[in-house]
């Protein structure tokens, strides 16, 4: 479910891409204070993303300052300085939707690799807790994503937007209660609705041939790749639209080129690896 949603390195300008790197780096430091050095793991680019957004919105960074990086205490790495509330929600909403991609990959595996993310799950339990507490509505945003999508996998006969809709719905609850006024909420609404449809049939598309030697559920098994290909980037350039009715400043550049860019390059990505299988 995480990590697809990149910048399209070749496009962005060397200052956006060290603002990004910056904005990466502080999210990761910001996890690891909060829910220690394990919770870490659950850094993605996708959460990556609603971190600039928060700011693009509030107006708030507070400037950069340089830093060492715990995983490697040689290399210097640039965090931001400020805001740290907004930093402090991503985190939670990172952990919290870990705890819920484990309990969902629970049900689709079994054997060793089940076990396995039982293990991960039990790990992230003490995390998930402290954040749900601190952040309820988030807490409930995804617990209703993970009902939704055992509903629809367990039923098996769902069409492709009826199995995107809980991650759909998911991340347009959770981009819009960042939002500031109703006007800007209908707008991260829906500009979160068509990335999280996105980030589900990336996912997905990524599981096709796994998912047809194992017998789990995937929409997009029967699914012509160019067709899926062409309903990301629909999906892309959707949420591309959305973002161009906020206002162009913050970290503005950076979100277009992952829209714009970066989102087609992973689904092409994805394809030409399924199409080499």
């Amino acid at each position: 479910m995480f990590g697809y949603v990149k910048v399209c390195k070749p496009e962005l300008l060397i200052k956006e891409y060290e603002q990004y790197k910056a904005v990466y780096c502080t999210l990761c430091k910001r996890i690891g204070r909060r829910y220690g050095v394990i919770a870490r793991l659950s850094l993605s680019y996708d959460f990556t993303f609603l971190a600039l957004l928060q700011m693009s919105v509030t107006g708030d960074c507070g400037g950069y300052k340089q830093g060492r990086c715990v995983y490697n205490p040689l290399k210097k790495c640039a965090y931001c300085c400020g805001a740290q509330a907004q930093f402090d929600l991503t985190a939670a909403a990172e952990v919290i939707a870990v705890y819920y991609k484990m309990c969902d990959s629970v049900d689709d595996e079994s054997g060793v690799k089940r076990l396995f993310y039982r293990i991960i799950r039990a790990i992230f339990a003490r995390q998930h807790r402290k954040s749900a507490e601190a952040y309820p509505d988030i807490e409930q945003i995804f617990k209703r994503f993970y009902e939704r999508q055992t509903e629809v996998q367990f039923s098996r006969n769902s069409s492709i937007d009826a199995a995107c809709e809980p991650t759909a719905d998911a991340m347009a609850e959770l981009f819009e209660s960042v939002g500031i006024g109703d006007s800007n909420r209908r707008i991260l609404y829906r500009l979160g609705y068509c990335v999280g449809k996105w980030i589900y049939l990336a996912d997905a598309f990524d599981d096709i041939d796994n998912d047809r030697r194992t017998g789990n559920f995937n929409p997009l098994i029967d699914t012509d790749r160019d067709e899926v290909q062409a309903l990301m980037n629909t999906c892309s350039c959707e949420a591309g639209l959305a973002m161009e009715l906020l206002p162009h400043e913050g970290y503005y550049g950076i979100m277009k080129n992952i829209l714009f860019f970066g989102l087609p390059e992973q689904a092409r990505i994805i394809k030409e690896k399924s199409e080499r299988k």
